[in-house]
């Protein structure tokens, strides 16, 4: 009796520690990416944070991966994981951190235009009738390549801010008109503007991947399965983003 209540004390044991070690290891599969206030891609105030995080943490956590995304003004998030303080980034284009390694397929598309005060909303057919006047831009955001390229020829009329809510700051110089034109993307416009104010030039689609460091085993596995899983699921991340909009 003695021998079997030894035997059974040491099955439950190894049991419970068994079940302990796998705790751990489910615990470990963790990573953390660093994002911008870009309603509604990357949201802090929504119920699913954005839907590019509702979309991508689906993913990992149909294979076993916990995503926590934190937010912090763009240069910093771009600055952290280029350290190796996050593993990555949830949204990032090739130009704004190219130390880091992107997945093979973008996990959406985003398209910049030219907001101004004007009444009229007169459309501009050539970007050629911006290089005169006062341009607002966010610190640290690529807008496109073509977009980003011609914003290089501004010069001094580029006006840069800075830290959080970059939008409503452009705003704001927009109002006072300290600029002429502000730069941002037309769902981000629309999510936190509504038809208050109409492009009057836009860009074409430009791809949004995720990067990560080559920090921790763990970006490079996650990088291995959004390979695999990203393209397949293309039609989930469409449904997603226009429930979104509709929040």
């Amino acid at each position: 009796m003695i021998i079997f209540m030894k035997n059974t004390f040491v099955i439950i044991f190894l049991i419970g520690f068994s079940f302990v070690s796998f705790g751990k290891s489910i615990k470990s599969e963790k990573i953390v990416l660093g994002a911008a206030n870009w309603c509604p891609y990357t949201c802090p105030t929504m119920a699913n944070k954005g839907f590019v995080t509702e979309f991508i943490s689906n993913i990992l956590k149909e294979n076993g991966i916990e995503l926590e995304v934190q937010f912090f003004p763009w240069k910093r998030a771009i600055s952290m994981a280029k350290r190796g303080e996050i593993s990555g980034l949830l949204t990032a284009a090739h130009r704004e951190a190219p130390e880091l390694k992107f997945t093979r397929y973008p996990s959406t598309s985003y398209r910049s235009c030219f907001y101004s005060n004007e009444k009229n909303h007169k459309q501009i057919k050539d970007k050629k009738e911006f290089l005169n006047k006062k341009i607002g831009v966010i610190s640290g955001y690529s807008y496109g390549d073509k977009i980003d390229n011609f914003l290089e020829k501004i010069g001094k009329n580029l006006v840069t801010v800075h830290g959080e809510d970059g939008q409503r700051r452009l705003q704001g110089l927009l109002k006072s008109k300290r600029i002429d034109y502000f730069v941002e993307d037309e769902k981000v416009s629309s999510f936190k503007l509504g038809n208050s104010l109409k492009p009057v030039f836009c860009g074409e689609e430009s791809p949004v991947f995720l990067a990560v460091n080559d920090k921790r085993s763990i970006n490079l596995k996650v990088l291995d399965i959004l390979n695999k899983e990203l393209h397949k699921k293309k039609a989930k991340l469409i449904v997603m983003q226009w429930l979104s909009m509709l929040e």
